[in-house]
């Protein structure tokens, strides 16, 4: 999506930049009069809570900007001829900030590889509220002006709902949430809403290490398959009593997670979560390596002999990560 001359794109198929990751480390904090000594502006790297020209909202409820380090109030106009923004201005920071704060939040939790799917309810939530009062985030009015000496039309887009938000340094991250059509001036949910937008953290290499050492080889006959108690050396029969177990739990309708076995030396979790797709339960298998679990895809479509290929894969490709 190209926004004005900025171009960002969130995609399931790449990773954000790392200098957008860091930024977006920090939550901003909630700031009044008193507290502002308490905030201090910068980056997250310099182990800031907020940064330069962010707004953000006092406890009082107050409109607020880190502005030279500190959190200052935002004047409003209260009459014609009184300085400061207007209020709908002020109402359109205020609808935006929510949208921001669970934007930052989604991100940072994908970048951390921590669950995300709550921060991105309260992001559907906070862009429903604000589009029922505003309309499209990236909403724009065309204007168009002849000039009779030149023969010319000039184009001015206006992007109404975007513009008292420009001062916040997350200004076009916020835009780029959003599939817009300038056409048809019609906006839906981009993919960061209900998909993964940035890959998992790749393997520690001292966790590498450390579970090379844990490891116990599954190559040919020296294969078993450990599964809530019984001891499984076939890969077929393995693979069918794992794919069973999992996807009867999925249809139990609620949701829970437990150690379903064991292979290689490393025990095997399973997740059984709601799709954000479709609202159904599907399982989510897990080999719990050193301090992260490594995601083993299961679908519909994986047979017996397929879930124990990818298991006994993710085990012997440990020696290539180091």
């Amino acid at each position: 999506m190209i926004i004005g001359e900025i171009k960002l794109t969130l995609s399931t198929s790449t990773r954000l930049p790392t200098g957008i990751v860091t930024a977006l480390a920090e939550v901003p904090v909630d700031a009044d009069n008193d507290d502002e000594a308490a905030i201090r502006a910068g980056t997250a790297a310099d182990g800031a809570t907020i940064k330069e020209g962010s707004y953000l909202l006092g406890k009082s409820g107050q409109l607020m900007q880190i502005t030279g380090g500190e959190a200052r109030a935002v004047a409003i106009r209260q009459a014609k001829g009184s300085g400061g923004i207007l209020a709908r201005d002020a109402k359109i920071i205020g609808g935006l900030l929510p949208i921001r704060d669970a934007v930052r939040e989604v991100l940072r939790a994908q970048a951390t590889d921590q669950p995300w799917t709550e921060a991105q309810v309260r992001l559907r939530i906070a862009y429903s509220n604000f589009t029922r009062s505003f309309g499209a985030i990236n909403h724009t009015v065309i204007s168009v002006t002849a000039d009779p000496e030149a023969g010319e039309e000039r184009e001015t887009h206006r992007r109404p709902n975007l513009a008292p938000f420009v001062d916040d340094p997350d200004c076009w991250l916020v835009a780029s949430i959003e599939d817009y059509d300038l056409e048809s001036d019609l906006a839906r949910m981009g993919p960061i809403f209900r998909e993964r937008v940035i890959a998992p953290p790749s393997a520690p290499l001292i966790a590498t290490a450390t579970d090379l050492t844990r490891r116990q080889s599954t190559r040919g006959d020296a294969f078993t398959l450990q599964i809530e108690g019984r001891t499984v050396t076939q890969r077929k029969a393995a693979g069918a009593a794992l794919l069973t177990k999992v996807r009867l739990a999925a249809r139990e309708r609620s949701e829970r997670s437990w150690t379903v076995g064991r292979i290689g030396g490393f025990d095997l979790t399973c997740d059984i979560q709601t799709s954000r797709h479709d609202g159904r339960l599907e399982p989510h298998l897990a080999l719990e390596r050193t301090d992260f679990p490594q995601s083993i895809g299961i679908d519909g479509e994986t047979i017996a002999v397929g879930i124990i290929a990818r298991l006994e894969h993710a085990v012997n490709r440990m020696d290539t990560e180091c």
